[in-house]
């Protein structure tokens, strides 16, 4: 069976056209039957009004201290245009980016290899991948984060080879400042493009030195001009609170109840009338009361974080919730988060040395990637409050599914050079 498969599948996938057409067709077909197993075509959560409140602010010119802009006034926008359908216009948004980035991870992958197994193989594993599409119906940044971190890395990715031309630059640039703007978590990886772009310059395969210097000069200026906002708004030099908030939650423990802080409940309705609760924390205090409990309870806030990692271990990776998931098995699709602790802890060490060796090709994208998985980890423990390790960490995904293509073109390149030189001492 296996044998057939081989012969039959490179003739019916003999281009990357044919490829990217069937992986896109089928994930097209999954994600459309799966919406029909949610009776609204949608997922709401406590988040989704905050979104919709702040693009409110925003859209006014105003600046919302829990929020970053870019997904209130998407949310705000496909409101003014799309009335009562709003929550639906997004879910088809998060969907269409979505199937659109399925064509960057194949291009990517095909920049490090030309074997359409090894091509066909981590684009299917993100593309067909069932917590995908549900991460596609929350009405969260979770989606668009993820689409656009592959964009980003694709972008990464023709840096490193030497194929940067002045515009993927400057896309580079941008991106990673929509996806900071989209969800703060997505400032740990600020440092990553920093880096490339300064050690491609170091082994020179990047050409423009002067178009990455004003691309991170300019997006820098826009990324301070709005701390500088922040700061004049709410006296603090950032640009969200949700990082203080999470600190908040994680420092008061059992002690929550007795803190002085103000909950206020509102009521907000949207698209069809749904109405949707959320709660506020007081802006003026929640900072103070963040430190002054970190200072007092910093044993209990080191104890709360191991726990939260031990408890990680058990959970699965990527973040599966809806009971058509669990119905469709998409248990299977997932490992626990163990197992990638334990695999990055293995392949980190076995890379620097290859490294050193100098016995493996590839070895900055490989590098890359395991260090998009290792700084999404621990970005995500140190500002979550809830244990949601497996959603928060959800940008990292992309970079596993590609992990496994470039691991196993690089099995195949050693096996065939060893089989070269046996080969050549047999003859000799």
């Amino acid at each position: 069976m296996i044998k057939r498969l081989k012969e039959i599948l490179p003739t019916i996938l003999r281009s990357d056209f044919e490829n990217i057409l069937f992986i896109v067709g089928v994930a097209i077909y999954w994600s459309l039957h799966w919406i029909k197993f949610i009776a609204m075509g949608f997922i709401t959560s406590s988040d989704t009004s905050t979104y919709f409140a702040a693009g409110e602010l925003f859209a006014n010119g105003g600046i919302d201290y829990l929020r970053t802009p870019i997904y209130p006034l998407i949310c705000h926008i496909m409101h003014h245009y799309f009335g009562e359908y709003v929550l639906e216009s997004l879910t088809a948004l998060h969907l269409i980016v979505f199937y659109i980035s399925i064509i960057f991870l194949h291009r990517t992958i095909s920049l490090f290899t030309d074997k359409w197994a090894f091509k066909f193989i981590p684009t299917a594993l993100y593309a067909w991948s069932i917590p995908i599409f549900e991460m596609c119906l929350y009405i969260m940044t979770e989606s668009l984060s993820i689409s656009g971190m592959v964009i980003l890395i694709y972008c990464m990715s023709r840096i490193i080879v030497g194929k940067a031309g002045r515009g993927t630059i400057w896309s580079a640039a941008l991106i990673l400042l929509f996806l900071v703007f989209l969800r703060p978590f997505n400032v740990c990886f600020i440092p990553i493009l920093v880096l490339i772009m300064y050690f491609s310059h170091r082994k020179g395969s990047l050409k423009h030195l002067k178009s990455a210097i004003i691309s991170l000069s300019a997006t820098s200026v826009v990324f301070f001009s709005y701390c500088l906002w922040f700061f004049n708004t709410y006296g603090i030099f950032g640009f969200s609170y949700v990082s203080t908030l999470n600190l908040f939650m994680i420092s008061c423990g059992d002690q929550i109840s007795e803190l002085p802080y103000n909950e206020l409940t509102e009521e907000v309705q949207i698209g069809h009338g749904r109405d949707i609760y959320w709660v506020w924390f007081d802006k003026e205090n929640c900072v103070a009361e963040a430190k002054k409990n970190l200072k007092e309870h910093t044993a209990h806030f080191v104890k709360g974080k191991i726990i939260l990692i031990g408890k990680s271990c058990f959970k699965i990776f990527p973040h599966v919730k809806t009971w058509p998931a669990f119905h469709y098995s998409a248990i299977f699709q997932c490992v626990t988060m163990n197992i990638i602790f334990i695999a990055l802890m293995v392949l980190i060490p076995f890379e620097l040395w290859l490294w050193i060796r100098k016995r493996r090709r590839l070895v900055p994208i490989i590098a890359l990637h395991l260090l998009i998985c290792c700084l999404s980890i621990a970005t995500t423990i140190v500002g979550s409050s809830n244990g949601e390790i497996e959603r928060l960490s959800m940008p990292m995904f992309p970079s596993l599914c590609l992990l496994v293509g470039l691991l196993a073109e690089q099995t195949n390149f050693r096996l065939q050079e060893s089989a070269v030189q046996q080969s050549q001492q047999f003859c000799n």
